[in-house]
């Protein structure tokens, strides 16, 4: 997690179709510092392992090719979140 050590925080991890929904809850209605929180979506329904890695591999690849920062958090949120 970033920010402090022992500072409390969450980590989200849930079917696609909820993550956005649980990340809006930690943040709006919980107050969750949006630096102590990771949401990421861990699999979609309806779809299988190697569909869900052919997707993400190719919207990596194309944030790398649109210059985008793979390592700075947000952009691999918002990666993980699409």
């Amino acid at each position: 997690m970033r920010g402090q050590v022992g500072a409390p925080g969450a980590v989200g991890v849930t079917e696609a179709g909820e993550v956005r929904t649980v990340r809006r809850i930690l943040l709006d209605e919980l107050g969750t510092d949006r630096s102590q929180l990771h949401a990421a979506a861990y699999w979609k329904r309806g779809s299988s392992f190697e569909d869900l890695d052919a997707q993400n591999a190719r919207r990596y690849a194309a944030a790398l090719a649109a210059g985008r920062d793979l390592s700075d958090p947000e952009v691999l949120e918002e990666l993980a979140l699409s």
